[in-house]
């Protein structure tokens, strides 16, 4: 089971990591005020994530065992790229004579209404558009940072004390994206950033009770 995994990093130049690690502590310093996680970002986790993203890649993935996958992920990841997981995906469910190849599950999250190009035996669903939360007219996108929080979590929630910020830290934007009544949330693509420059990150997913709901069925189906 799956969420955004670490298929192949956005940033093309993330193999330099191991590199630059040699001379420099951090990729990004943060104000880490989040309790539950560090928001300042180490060039040696970098370094250490980037070893492990070859080792799934399609072209090192010779040994595949015969096990259902089910993978959430979002099209506009800014964090890991969305293309590579779903590589990953298609060459794990086309892999060998699977007797389980047809419990293969994916829950793509995607603004356009067309799904992902993959095998018809993959299963693909998307949640319907969000209509029952005060947050649904706020949204631009699903963030990396979203998919395994529910909208009432207390500190990542709709209503939750923490606010995702860290991406405008330093200029004037960060005051108004940690304070505004009336936040825009979503993932922080150049296009929504250019229209919302003091958008919030999002860090709940609008659609975890369609989740949750799909998980059991797949669990429920083995």
């Amino acid at each position: 089971m799956l969420w955004s995994p670490a298929s192949q990093a956005k940033a093309n130049m993330a193999w330099a990591a191991q590199y630059v690690a040699w001379f420099k502590d951090y990729i990004d310093e943060g104000t880490d005020i989040d309790f539950a996680k560090y928001e300042s970002f180490p060039f040696n986790a970098a370094a250490q994530i980037y070893s492990l993203m070859q080792l799934i890649q399609p072209a090192n993935l010779t040994d595949t065992p015969d096990i259902p996958l089910f993978v959430v992920a979002s099209e506009v990841d800014q964090t890991i790229d969305t293309k590579s997981t779903l590589r990953v995906l298609e060459h794990w469910h086309n892999n060998g004579m699977r007797k389980t190849q047809h419990k293969d599950t994916l829950i793509y999250y995607a603004d356009k209404a067309q799904k992902p190009v993959l095998s018809s035996s993959i299963n693909v669903t998307k949640p319907e558009l969000c209509t029952h939360g005060d947050y649904c007219e706020a949204l631009i996108g699903i963030a990396h940072t979203a998919l395994t929080n529910a909208p009432n979590n207390q500190h990542y929630g709709w209503q939750g004390i923490y606010r995702n910020c860290e991406h405008v830290f330093g200029t004037a934007y960060y005051r108004t994206c940690k304070t505004t009544q009336n936040p825009i949330l979503g993932e922080t693509t150049a296009h929504g950033l250019q229209a919302y420059p003091a958008m919030q990150r999002l860090t709940f997913n609008p659609y975890f009770d369609h989740m949750v709901d799909a998980l059991a069925r797949f669990l429920d189906s083995q």
